[in-house]
């Protein structure tokens, strides 16, 4: 499995939020995936953008 890297961005309440996910996953799109349903159960989905990812060789 490979190891993925996202950075979001995220507006709650009027206030930006940098938020960062490590993920696995057999392709990118999973791994997106798993990213965006970590990154809304903690933040919400009321504003949120992709800033950055990358494959990790951690």
């Amino acid at each position: 499995m490979k190891k993925y890297h996202f950075v979001f961005l995220c507006n709650k309440e009027g206030k930006n939020i940098r938020k960062t996910v490590f993920v696995e996953g057999d392709c990118i799109g999973y791994a997106f995936e798993l990213a965006v349903k970590q990154v809304v159960s903690e933040v919400g989905n009321e504003s949120m953008l992709l800033e950055s990812f990358s494959l990790c060789s951690l």
